[in-house]
């Protein structure tokens, strides 16, 4: 069986990760099937050749692009991951829809939440990271049996081990993530200025690229936080960081699983993060908090810095929440009834 994952992303970041993770396990699925990851251009190559993983790049994330592979590929299954690579495949047959996160228009009457409808009778599956895509998603009566929740799994073994090695720094807070919208990076910031302006402390990291990565810099130098906030950029070892942090604060504006998090109490790293998406199946106040508004998030960093033995008691609990997240052989189970049902 040939398997074509389709992604529109061109860079590497969470649901690049998980579908590489799927790629690599597929030997563990059946011998009788081979994988192809198919983008567009960018990035993306380097990690997939340094990976080892057999690729397909599109010129561009065009319809036409998207058919000539297709056509060339000759795939028995196509996995399309998140909303628009899943519309864009849906006239051809056996596709799975993988959604990855709740993006913020899937509650609401938009155009594209009605195409997708439309589109959700032509898939064999739909794949959804947290049970919190189907529940906000504005047309849930029409997934049906087809929506399988599959939150996604983590190599806790990889985690530990690339924890190891690189950066050995000890700092208070780190933020991981792209540089956009999505994952609110300026509020990050706004929340470390309020932290230091109540006189404690701290220095942060932050992990990643994006379209507001400059933003963020400009943000630094007015607020006087060069001395408290260091903008590492992208790195393909965020472990060591998470290992060497007090605390990961999540900004998010939407979620749809959470790997970061998950990642992070491998570790035994706390989690601090907005109550959306996946990250509510997760992260709980054994293991951290929940926060709603910025003094939320004030308040728990400042319990928490000055407080070791909380640290430590939530550092334990984040250990032993992690696990139900890195079971493997449940993961491979489920998708191989899915792929050969």
């Amino acid at each position: 069986m040939k398997i074509v994952h389709l992604l529109q992303s061109t860079k590497y970041s969470g649901a690049e990760s998980v579908v590489c993770q799927i790629i690599q396990m597929a030997p563990l699925i059946s011998d009788e099937i081979e994988m192809i990851y198919v983008s567009p251009r960018g990035p993306i190559e380097n990690i997939l050749k340094e990976k080892k993983i057999r690729y397909f790049l599109l010129d561009s994330f065009s319809q036409h692009e998207i058919d000539r592979a297709i056509k060339e590929l000759k795939p028995d299954l196509i996995q399309a991951h998140d909303f628009s690579a899943s519309v864009k495949v849906a006239k051809y047959k056996n596709v799975i829809s993988h959604l990855h996160n709740n993006a913020s228009w899937l509650s609401k009457i938009d155009f594209r939440t009605i195409v997708y409808a439309l589109c959700i009778s032509r898939f064999k599956y739909i794949i959804g990271v947290s049970d919190s895509i189907r529940k906000e998603f504005l047309f849930n009566k029409f997934l049906g049996k087809k929506y399988v929740t599959l939150p996604n799994i983590v190599d806790d073994e990889k985690v530990l081990r690339m924890a190891e090695e690189g950066d050995r720094r000890k700092f208070d807070l780190l933020y991981v993530g792209r540089f956009a919208e999505a994952k609110n990076p300026l509020r990050f910031l706004r929340i470390v200025k309020s932290v230091v302006d109540n006189g404690i402390n701290v220095k942060a990291v932050m992990l990643g690229q994006g379209p507001l990565f400059e933003s963020c810099e400009e943000y630094i130098k007015t607020n006087n936080l060069t001395e408290h906030v260091d903008l590492q950029g992208f790195t393909s070892n965020p472990y060591c960081f998470m290992k060497n942090a007090k605390m990961l604060v999540m900004t998010s504006v939407y979620e749809g699983f959470g790997l970061v998090a998950v990642e992070s109490m491998i570790l035994g790293t706390p989690v601090l993060c907005t109550p959306v998406g996946g990250l509510v199946n997760i992260v709980d106040e054994s293991c951290g908090a929940l926060c709603e508004s910025d003094n939320d998030f004030v308040d728990a960093i400042r319990k928490m810095h000055a407080d070791n033995e909380l640290l430590i008691q939530k550092s334990i609990s984040c250990k032993n929440n992690a696990k139900r997240f890195c079971n493997k052989a449940h993961y491979i189970s489920v998708l191989k009834r899915i792929y050969f049902e």
